[in-house]
């Protein structure tokens, strides 16, 4: 408790307490300066760190998901090509069709044949090629170092699926062609598998990702944020003090006019 006596003595304490109550209100913050609570500025610092890179590892979860979205995606296509080829096949292998209608099934399934490759050439996220077996992505998923997560898909195009080669030219032909493109639907089956399993997990890590960053945040903010209403009583305390302070001056040299009044 500041007594009178040491208001009169100490005018300064009144203005400098006052100043510092007005700056908390003001910047929201309780810790100003290493000064204030040099422990409290190391901490919330290093929440601070924690906080944002949280928030970019989140950011850089959701492009990966986009990424595997955009692959599933085009793969979804290659699926539905490969059911095509499939039926062709089936139909070709029937005894009942000529060489020349084999060869107008032919046409058809060379198209789709080539249309998987071009799918496989074409599809990329920010140029990376997603589909040629290049893609070799490593992405930070977590705040600190070492925090993160490789991510492949292989080749789907027709030469790696084993389709490249098949031919309707016959009924043999046309049943060996069922039994690789069974091959290369179960290949394109397990690559979406693994695709989608992949975005599970980094929905995860992504959801997590943000509890922990709000968790952070939430942390800082008790150790460093300014609580309002106590700065705010503290102010209105000072203001008291600094009006008695004055008053007591007042006081002061009101006496002392009183007494050279008398000895006059």
């Amino acid at each position: 408790m500041v007594s009178i006596h040491s208001i009169q003595s100490n005018p300064s304490i009144s203005s400098v307490s006052n100043s510092s109550a007005l700056q908390n209100i003001a910047s929201g913050n309780r810790i100003n300066s290493a000064a204030d609570d040099a422990a409290g500025l190391a901490i919330s610092q290093k929440a601070l760190s924690q906080e944002t890179g949280q928030a970019v590892a989140a950011k850089n979860t959701q492009d990966t998901v986009s990424v595997l979205q955009v692959a599933d995606g085009a793969l979804n296509s290659t699926h539905s090509m490969l059911q095509r080829m499939r039926e062709l096949a089936a139909q070709a292998s029937n005894g009942i069709y000529t060489d020349s209608d084999r060869k107008l099934l032919q046409t058809e399934f060379n198209q789709l044949k080539e249309q998987i490759t071009k799918v496989g050439n074409d599809t990329n996220f920010n140029t990376h090629k997603l589909l040629d077996g290049s893609l070799e992505l490593v992405t930070q998923v977590g705040a600190n170092g070492g925090q993160n997560k490789s991510i492949a898909i292989g080749d789907m195009r027709s030469d790696a699926l084993g389709i490249s080669s098949l031919s309707l030219s016959s009924a043999q032909g046309a049943n060996d062609a069922l039994s690789a493109l069974d091959k290369a639907i179960e290949t394109v089956s397990s690559q979406r598998a693994a695709i989608g399993a992949e975005t599970n997990a980094l929905t995860h890590t992504y959801n997590n990702l943000r509890v922990s960053e709000e968790n952070q945040q939430a942390m800082r903010s008790r150790i460093s944020d300014a609580d309002i209403a106590k700065e705010s009583m503290r102010l209105a305390q000072e203001k008291i003090m600094q009006n008695i302070q004055f008053s007591v001056q007042a006081i002061g040299m009101q006496n002392a006019a009183n007494v050279l009044h008398l000895l006059r």
